[in-house]
């Protein structure tokens, strides 16, 4: 904040741009006016340095405390997402406590799109932090418990509910599945694509927690925290509840990166042409996605003793003669994810 204002607050983990340097947080409103631009903003820092290098502010001239709430009340409280726009250009993401997901350009911190989840509140819109797995945002709202993918371009591709209030969990999506949580204690999973729910799982307490993934397990964070005073301030009890296979969890478990935490996740991995000829030059064409269909940037693929890596939409290419007939073995690789291997057939 700049000398003689107040507020601001910085609620939740930071994304930071390994490309270049940057980091990126939201904040939330001022505590007394006047309300410094920095507020209810994405703002960009230098990761080296701390030094703030530019900012979005999504609303302007908002105060707000218990004892004076003039509001509205419109903190950005989730951690944001850097994601890709449909042209591939560099974005980050958040929802605020308005009920918007504001894109916005990395570079020059100007709006790309915004849409709305459901309406906005003191208590939320966007409060738990959404995910990104590379295809779409997914997220809910706080008031409604409404849950939401959004495509890159700011389209809702479809919504559902979980029902109860106030849904402040975070969602998490792994294996081509959403999970998220509502007040009440309940797990639902849905299939990323549609939003169709698969299947609802009682965790045994109320909760407001998150949910991480890792392997073949699913781990749900139970408990609500101590109620806002004046309530009694007692400490509550939580616990962590795992469901599916937790025998690749932990330091011996296979590790890597499953869009929500760690395990080995599925590449698809699609090639053209699949059968050539002896003696034509032939240009073949690499796709790889996550199971969800995302694409996968940086994946390795050696084939007739060449490396290529993928660009941003996933694909590559490499130009091949082969003079003798017989199968020609294709590896694909990329961080966090199982190898895939695939094969050419060569003919006379």
């Amino acid at each position: 904040m700049p000398p003689g204002n107040d507020g601001g607050p910085v609620w939740s983990t930071p994304a930071i741009d390994t490309d270049t340097g940057r980091l990126y947080v939201g904040t939330g409103n001022a505590y007394h006016a006047p309300a410094a631009d920095t507020t209810d903003a994405i703002v960009s820092l230098d990761a080296s340095t701390g030094a703030i290098l530019d900012h979005f502010q999504a609303v302007a001239g908002d105060t707000f405390t218990g004892q004076n709430p003039v509001g509205p009340d419109a903190d950005f409280g989730a951690s944001p997402n850097l994601i890709q726009g449909p042209d591939g250009a560099s974005l980050v993401g958040e929802g605020a406590k308005d009920g918007v997901y504001y894109a916005i350009d990395r570079a020059s911190m100007k709006a790309v799109w915004k849409t709305a989840l459901g309406p906005g509140s003191a208590a939320g819109g966007f409060v738990g932090s959404t995910a990104y797995d590379g295809a779409r945002i997914y997220g809910s709202n706080a008031l409604t418990s409404q849950v939401g993918a959004l495509g890159r371009d700011g389209a809702v591709q479809w919504t559902g509910t979980d029902g109860g209030s106030p849904a402040f969990s975070p969602v998490a999506t792994a294996h081509g599945l959403l999970y998220s949580l509502s007040p009440s204690g309940t797990l639902t999973i849905r299939e990323v694509k549609t939003g169709t729910v698969l299947r609802r799982v009682s965790v045994g307490a109320p909760t407001f927690g998150g949910i991480s993934t890792t392997g073949g397990a699913v781990y749900v964070a139970i408990g609500v925290g101590p109620p806002p005073p004046p309530a009694p301030q007692q400490d509550g009890t939580g616990s962590i509840v795992a469901f599916g296979d937790t025998s690749r969890s932990g330091a011996g478990g296979s590790g890597g990166h499953t869009g929500g935490g760690g395990g080995k996740a599925t590449m698809r991995v699609k090639l053209r042409p699949r059968r050539v000829l002896v003696g034509h030059r032939v240009r073949f064409r690499f796709r790889v996605t996550t199971a969800s269909g995302a694409p996968v940037r940086g994946a390795r693929i050696r084939f007739a003793h060449q490396l290529a890596r993928t660009g941003k939409a996933g694909r590559a290419s490499v130009v091949v003669r082969f003079a003798h007939p017989g199968k020609r073995r294709v590896r694909v690789g990329a961080a966090g994810y199982r190898t895939r291997k695939t094969a050419v057939r060569v003919r006379r």
